[in-house]
């Protein structure tokens, strides 16, 4: 055999050392090195060509082990930790998904109670006003124009709220938000049943507005962290669902009963009782979910990571438009007031207002709140627009029927 042709054989059999196949795919450094380094010793090979004849044998083993400590220090990168690297993120992955398909059975019933039992416990108190507001009002002296402030309330914070704390839910994680919320609920439904005033009972109702935009849109998002889509995730909205109108139906029971009975403000003291109890399901059956917020966790995220401006525009809007329709459901001749007018006037002009800062947010590629380019799906408008008809239809006579 020539030297050339020895060469040769030699350079074969040393690139398929390199080019042996792998159980993982090779990351981009690692194939970046392998190349460079099969380049580096093909460029080696005409230096020794002369000197090698046909009995000269090259140590294809201690060449191959050899790593191209050139490229290493060049670069800074080992093909092998790289590709360990890569192996270490996909396996984490890995781990993730496993943990949510092995979840216990009981650690499933457990998560899935607690999240159907919040939303029970919103509604139970819901239920429990329409009945008792007749006897609150006599017993708190509630005058005729707040009569229906008990319940107003509740939506005006909850529906001014809404955005922003569940803005802050996407940076902060959702459990944080919903247990905060549990406690806040606790302390606002057991201060209603203590109020005295009726100032005392729209400020707590206020307060269980606010509780109830934390709790609700974050026990949806926590529902799609622990369960993987399949059965167990289609059965955990069934019962949070569910959770709804049997809170509602049970509140109404209730409030008949407590009413007739023992008093209005056991109704409370029993709403306040569940709450703490759901409170305590979710602090130690609900663990930390790896996924649950942007990580790792740093307070600049949540100024530069919403979109605070088109909050406070959205709320305030929606905010001066539900105060205004509160007073006028009393007094139709009220909207002709000054300070009607203006409050209309200011939500009139923060509509156009925010669809312009949404379309700002989009074009620089800033966090925009609601993206004007979402309502261009046809599903998503019109799903919208059904629930905001529906519960329209739904609170405005309820609570009508009830003073009837």
């Amino acid at each position: 055999m020539t030297g050339t042709g020895h060469d040769r054989q030699k350079w074969s059999e040393i690139c398929n050392l390199f080019n042996k196949p792998s159980k993982r795919p090779p990351s981009t450094m690692a194939v970046t090195a392998t190349a460079t380094a099969a380049a580096s010793y093909q460029s080696a090979l005409p230096a020794v060509t002369n000197d090698l004849d046909a009995s000269t044998d090259i140590p294809l083993g201690s060449m191959a082990s050899e790593k191209p400590t050139a490229l290493i220090e060049a670069t800074g990168v080992d093909s092998g930790t790289a590709s360990t690297d890569e192996a270490a993120v996909t396996d984490s992955d890995e781990a993730v998904h496993s943990s949510d398909r092995d979840l216990s059975i009981t650690a499933a019933a457990i998560i899935m109670a607690t999240l159907a039992g919040i939303t029970l416990t919103s509604s139970l108190t819901t239920g429990f006003l329409v009945v008792a507001l007749p006897k609150m009002a006599k017993d708190l002296a509630i005058p005729s124009g707040l009569l229906l402030w008990p319940a107003s309330i509740y939506g005006l914070t909850g529906g001014c709220s809404l955005l922003i704390v569940g803005t802050v839910a996407d940076v902060v994680g959702s459990r944080i938000i919903f247990l905060a919320g549990c406690l806040l609920l606790v302390g606002s439904v057991l201060g209603s049943g203590l109020s005295n005033t009726p100032t005392q009972l729209i400020a707590f109702r206020g307060v269980q507005g606010i509780a109830a935009s934390m709790l609700l849109p974050t026990a949806m998002s926590l529902l799609t962290l622990y369960f993987p889509v399949g059965k167990r995730r289609n059965l955990g909205f069934a019962l949070v669902g569910a959770g709804q109108p049997t809170g509602y139906s049970v509140g109404l029971f209730l409030g008949g009963f407590f009413v007739d009975s023992i008093g209005w403000r056991y109704g409370w003291y029993l709403g306040a009782c569940v709450a703490f109890v759901v409170f305590l399901s979710a602090l130690f059956g609900m663990s930390k979910h790896p996924k649950d917020g942007v990580r790792p966790f740093t307070w600049d995220k949540i100024l530069l990571r919403i979109d605070w401006a088109g909050a406070v525009v959205a709320s305030a809007c929606l905010g001066m438009f539900s105060y205004v329709l509160a007073i006028v459901s009393d007094d139709g001749q009220q909207v002709r007031e000054p300070t009607q007018i203006v409050l209309l006037s200011i939500a009139g002009a923060l509509v156009p207002a925010f669809v312009w800062w949404m379309w700002r947010q989009e074009k620089l590629g800033k966090p925009a709140l609601i993206p004007n380019s979402l309502w261009k799906t046809a599903a998503f408008s019109s799903i919208c627009g059904m629930v905001f008809l529906t519960w329209a239809m739904i609170q405005s006579l309820e609570y009508v029927f009830s003073l009837l």
